[in-house]
């Protein structure tokens, strides 16, 4: 009955009672990137806060100096060379194949579109949990630092000895349901040994943070074989962090930005400017986007950047519109018609998207893009695959003549790294910004683990470092197993492919973004780790971080190159950090 219609013109300024009018992306004005009027705004206490721009953290480095705050450092982009930094996919070189014909695999995530998923059985999640295991205590009795002596003593979980023992295993809980606390730690083995299972009895131990799922190196006495008095605990290592050669570092920051000698990827003695916000990216009593619409602007005129991180929900599965299942749209005739949940993606994030570049053609910015599990449009499944179309090209639309629906289209994200200006990464995902190794999950993995884990006198008072160490130690971008349940967004974790979650190295810049408390914390390990907020909460707006990280010294890279070895990146020392209103 609606063959035939086409959707009207809309405003943006859409009453939180009247369906959402949506303009097609080609009738988008480029003024509709610039923050709208008050008149515009449909929401009153986004409208009405007073505390825009409001700087809540603000971290200096050492290396910043008067002068470098200046916009003149964002260059305009007249061709693929202009680019002053490469984004790309990081690749674990150590974990090559030897075939120089493959294409390089990236180290993290899944990156292909046709992902499959829900046909894992129950061998190989088997088998996908003992590839983990042996791994781990590979990691552990190589790098974790353990005396000769205590390794010599390594004995499988359970088997009872009157003498002092070390057991590796994963932490699990001893009731099949419920929170885990200090009377019900269990310590299980690998399949190869038994997989047998022991109670840890904590008394002795003077610190510890668990959770289920953690491997960990125990030692301690298990006379009986079921009960293991524990003295000493290993929680974990650390990757190592990502080095690069002094030589290729002088290059890239402090090569021609411009002129003789330019290419993509040089600095030319500038910072490197990181702008990072996660979703939700609307109100929650509209869906105009307007947070969106207001960082673009942002991002390209108040406080250009170089690279803007976006990591979803980007329709928020858990907004109240949403939620019921029906988002609505105006077309030329009045009428309202139910639209899928991919052509709000296409018109509210890929068209506002579009005109942004199409406003600025000139602008030297590029946008990466990172899925959620709380995205309803999107496979719903950790690992997930990058965002883009379910069905190839779409479908016709039975509704309106020459629509598709299924479809994203995102803009400029097609192409080879010097092509796009639009990434699309999986989640999680490590990239490489120039020599910067930036990792990523839009998962709340500090809240899941936050209500899992059970500490008692941990090193250092800061709760928040301690959750991403965790991540770090256990070199995972979600050490929880199982998952926990009851929790709005669960992550559905197919184990088949945890091997994607694992971190090859610790990342120069970690984003975890959290509904717990921004921060920004360098850890011990030398990684930077960032909670920028939420860009919206509720019906107001939330919170965004930039990150400007200074090139090294001329000097300081010149007396290492005399050393001819590679150098760690040092990104956390040469980061300036502020986490801002919208």
């Amino acid at each position: 009955p609606n063959a035939g219609k086409k959707r009207g013109d809309a405003s943006s300024a859409t009453p939180s009672n009247v369906a959402l009018k949506v303009p097609k992306r080609e009738e988008i004005s480029p003024g509709s990137l610039q923050s709208p009027e008050v008149k515009n705004t449909p929401s009153a206490l986004y409208k009405n806060r007073t505390n825009m721009g409001a700087v809540t953290l603000d971290v200096k480095s050492p290396l910043a100096a008067t002068g470098d705050e200046t916009k003149s450092s964002i260059l305009s982009l007249s061709s693929a060379s202009d680019r002053r930094c490469i984004i790309d996919h990081f690749v674990d070189t150590s974990a090559s194949t030897g075939d120089s014909s493959a294409p390089p695999e990236p180290a993290v995530g899944v990156q292909q579109q046709d992902f499959r998923y829900m046909f894992t059985t129950t061998d190989q999640r088997s088998a996908a949990l003992d590839r983990s295991f042996s791994f781990m205590q590979e990691q552990l009795f190589k790098h974790a630092g353990l005396p000769s002596e205590v390794l010599a003593l390594h004995t499988p979980v359970g088997v009872p000895s009157q003498d002092g023992v070390v057991c590796f295993g994963r932490v699990c809980c001893e009731a099949a349901e419920g929170k885990i606390n200090k009377t019900s730690v269990m310590l299980e083995g690998g399949r190869m040994e038994g997989g047998q299972r022991v109670k840890l009895v904590l008394n002795e131990v003077p610190s510890y943070a668990l959770f289920p799922g953690q491997f960990v190196v125990v030692e301690g006495i298990n006379s009986s074989g079921g009960r293991m008095v524990v003295r000493n605990l290993c929680e974990g290592v650390p990757k190592p962090l990502p080095s690069t050669s002094p030589e290729q570092l002088r290059l890239t920051q402090h090569g021609p930005a411009e002129g003789p000698g330019q290419g993509p990827g040089c600095q030319g003695g500038k910072p490197l400017r990181i702008m990072v916000a996660s979703g939700p990216f609307c109100c929650s009593d509209n869906l105009d986007y307007e947070p969106l619409r207001d960082l673009l602007h942002q991002a390209a005129k108040l406080d250009p950047c170089d690279v803007l991180i976006l990591t979803g929900p980007f329709v928020d599965a858990n907004h109240p519109q949403v939620a019921k299942g029906s988002v609505e749209m105006t077309t030329e005739e009045g009428t309202l018609d139910a639209v899928d949940f991919d052509t709000l993606f296409n018109y509210k994030i890929s068209g506002l998207i579009d005109s942004f570049f199409l406003a600025n053609e000139d602008l030297n910015l590029q946008v990466v893009l990172v899925p959620s599990v709380n995205d309803a449009h999107h496979d719903h499944v950790y690992p997930q695959p990058p965002l883009g179309d379910a069905v190839e090209g779409g479908v016709n639309s039975p509704f309106f003549d020459g629509e598709k629906l299924f479809r994203l289209d995102i803009p400029n994200s097609k192409g080879g790294p010097l092509k796009r200006l639009v990434h699309c990464v999986g989640n999680p995902s490590m990239i490489q910004i120039n020599e910067v190794v930036v990792g990523v999950t839009s998962t709340d993995v500090l809240m899941h683990l936050g209500k899992e884990e059970i500490a008692q006198r941990p090193p250092g008072s800061n709760r928040l470092e301690r959750l991403v160490d965790h991540l770090l130690h256990q070199q995972s971008f979600y050490p929880l197993f199982p998952a926990p349940s009851g929790v709005q967004d669960a992550a559905p974790l197919d184990m088949r492919f945890n091997d994607k979650w694992r971190m090859p190295v610790s990342p120069d810049v970690l984003l975890v973004p959290s509904k717990l408390a921004t921060f920004a914390r360098r850890l011990t390990n030398g990684t930077l780790a960032v909670n920028p907020g939420q860009l919206a909460k509720g019906a107001s707006g939330g919170t965004y971080a930039k990150l400007t990280v200074y090139p090294m010294p001329v000097e300081q890279l010149t007396q290492a190159a005399e050393a001819g070895a590679p150098i760690p990146h040092q990104v956390a020392e040469r980061t300036s950090l502020q986490i801002k209103r919208i």
